[in-house]
């Protein structure tokens, strides 16, 4: 007789569950130290905005937890700061490896 199980029990047995195995993923925008501090120079943004993003992107801390440290009311206000630096680190990479082709 063939095993006839049912889709959705099967698709929630293949789903992969969230928590504590999201620890052991790579964050998509992250930056070594240094990295991080070629990046300074060409921020115009605040101090603490900058100290919020390195503690995201260099030192791996929750946005949360920036947030609360900081006293701003969201992830999304640490999450924006990520994204200044971010869109920098682009620019910044981009340049370099046009000058290393010239």
């Amino acid at each position: 007789m063939p095993n006839n199980k049912d889709q959705a029990d099967v698709n929630l047995q293949q789903r992969k569950f969230r928590g504590p195995d999201r620890i052991n993923r790579a964050k998509s925008r992250t930056l070594e130290a240094i990295e991080f501090e070629a990046v300074r120079p060409f921020l115009r943004i605040s101090d603490d905005r900058i100290e919020a993003a390195r503690l995201a992107m260099v030192e791996h801390k929750k946005l949360v937890d920036i947030a609360e440290k900081f006293g701003w009311k969201s992830r999304q206000a640490v999450s924006a700061s990520v994204t200044l630096v971010w869109a920098a680190y682009k620019k910044l990479k981009k340049s370099r490896e046009i000058l290393a082709g010239s």
